[in-house]
């Protein structure tokens, strides 16, 4: 509830000062028209229209001219020279990152074939002994129980 409250009379407080700063005429000529406009029929809301019209275009121009200003545009271009050498910065790092992944990835693969063939060497060891045991053991079970194929 506390800041409610607080947030309300910043707000006005906020909205006084900016009334207060930007207002194009004085309080009591808007009253003045206001009340010539309901003389004639009119509700007063057209000259509010055209105050609030008034004040965005004086708000518009106040900002204009402050992003025009020398010092806002040097701040600007410092701004995106730092933000070029940033990205410029970014791109090296990612590069260097890029190229190192890569590098890795081609060590792996090495190390990969490198294991698959000393692995395939010994596979080979032990296969040619056991392929020959076998035609052995079939040799001497040809040989023990005779040949039916001659």
């Amino acid at each position: 509830m506390k800041k409610g409250k607080i947030s309300l009379l910043l707000g006005l407080l906020g909205g006084t000062i900016f009334g207060v700063l930007f207002a194009p005429h004085r309080g009591k000529d808007v009253r003045d028209k206001m009340k010539k406009e309901r003389g004639e029929g009119g509700s007063g809301l057209q000259t509010l229209k055209g105050e609030f019209t008034k004040m965005g275009e004086d708000i518009e121009d106040w900002w204009k001219d402050i992003m025009e200003s020398p010092a806002v545009q040097s701040r600007m271009e410092g701004g995106k020279e730092r933000f070029m050498e940033f990205a410029e910065e970014a791109e090296d790092e990612l590069t260097k990152l890029s190229d190192n992944v890569k590098s890795k990835a081609e060590e792996l693969k090495s190390m990969v074939n490198t294991y698959g063939k000393k692995t395939e060497k010994k596979a080979r060891r032990y296969v040619k002994p056991a392929q020959k045991t076998v035609q052995n053991i079939i040799k001497k079970a040809n040989e023990m129980f005779g040949d039916e194929e001659k």
